[in-house]
């Protein structure tokens, strides 16, 4: 009955999901094309999330944001009380 009781403890080690960079990539780019914005934390905070007023916050994977802003897909458009507000540049107009 150890023999059980250790396997099935194993066995609820939980990972999280895997997803490859481009198909975060792709996912935040449909959000920001849907009118969300991305708000990246200042400082050493590695966070970064996306916000739409009518449904809230959403995570969004740190590198991946970072990407966005070095690559210069998204532009900031100013503050918010989480950290630097970016859209898309179309959507700054």
């Amino acid at each position: 009955m150890s023999e059980n009781t250790s396997e099935s403890g194993s066995s609820e080690r939980r990972v999280g999901p895997t997803v490859s960079r481009d198909k975060w990539l792709l996912h935040a780019r449909q959000k920001l094309a849907r009118g969300y914005v991305l708000i990246l934390a200042k400082g050493d905070k590695r966070r970064a999330n996306f916000y739409l007023p009518e449904k809230g916050y959403e995570m969004c994977a740190y590198d991946v944001a970072r990407a966005l802003v070095s690559s210069g897909e998204v532009v900031p458009t100013g503050e918010h009380p989480l950290g630097t507000r970016y859209e898309l540049p179309s959507a700054k107009a």
